[in-house]
């Protein structure tokens, strides 16, 4: 029987540390209890989110997974793309209402009359941008939105003409939000730390950070862990089958790779 820890199978750790993460996700796993998948893949995923499912359940996600072309069996894979890949089919097959979902709102502005063309749109994820100065997450967030010219001149819909413009990404969260760090661009990997914020706003709402998706190693080779918050607000390292006790989160590191983040 699987309880708190995950047995590694053969390089899944990735997706351990996000099966992790998704159990710490009361607005995840609260609204899901009960409901069942109409496939092998939703069906294991649903089973896996509570303690005590037999080992074969992790085994048949696996198989299920390894079917695709991502997610081979003893490949390094990308923790994100398997979130992201996980979310899109379990809410495609169970009526529920995705946490993760949000809206990025962004604003078009004229350069030369001012005019504001507004249009929105959902993700399930929000990936930052990380450079090589040591910055906290709310600034990571601050940077994501700031306004930026449009390289190419726009259709002003005000000026009937091309014009040059700028924009504004606005980030509109639901209940959870996962902030994804990139730290893998082209075939480097960027292991600048970032400061965790424990609690950020966003959109004038606060958001509290209790779980963390995290990689150690290069692009080549590395592993994925998971920081979670308990109930009582302690912490534990979730390392494949072993789970510990962490009696406090660092204030900055180069590890976390995605960010859990509820609204409090």
């Amino acid at each position: 029987m699987l309880y708190r820890g995950l047995p590694n199978l053969g390089n899944t750790c990735y997706l351990n540390s996000i099966l992790q993460c998704l159990r710490y996700t009361k607005e995840f796993v609260y609204p899901l209890k009960g409901k069942t998948g109409s496939n092998a893949l939703t069906v294991s995923l649903l089973d896996l989110m509570y303690t005590g499912a037999d080992s074969s359940v992790l085994e048949t996600l696996i198989r299920e997974l390894n079917k695709s072309k991502e997610f081979k069996l003893m490949r390094q894979c990308d923790a994100h793309e398997l979130f992201l890949y996980l979310m899109d089919k379990l809410f495609e097959d169970v009526k529920a209402k995705n946490p993760f979902e949000g809206k990025f709102k962004s604003t078009v502005i004229c350069n030369k009359c001012g005019h504001k063309s507004v249009t929105e749109y959902p993700f399930t994820s929000v990936s930052v941008q990380i450079g090589t100065k040591v910055v906290s997450v709310e600034d990571l967030l601050h940077e994501f939105s700031s306004l930026e010219e449009i390289e190419a001149p726009i259709d002003c819909d005000n000026c009937k003409d091309k014009q040059k413009s700028s924009k504004t990404l606005e980030v509109l969260p639901s209940e959870a939000v996962v902030l994804h760090l990139k730290r893998f661009m082209g075939r480097q990997k960027v292991y600048t730390p970032v400061q965790l914020d424990e609690e950020i706003k966003i959109n004038g709402e606060k958001y509290r950070l209790y779980s963390m998706c995290n990689h150690s190693g290069t692009m080549f080779g590395g592993h994925y862990t998971a920081t979670c918050m308990k109930r009582d607000g302690t912490w534990s390292v979730c390392n494949d089958s072993v789970v510990r006790p962490l009696p406090t989160i660092p204030k900055s590191s180069d590890r976390p790779y995605l960010l859990f983040y509820c609204k409090i």
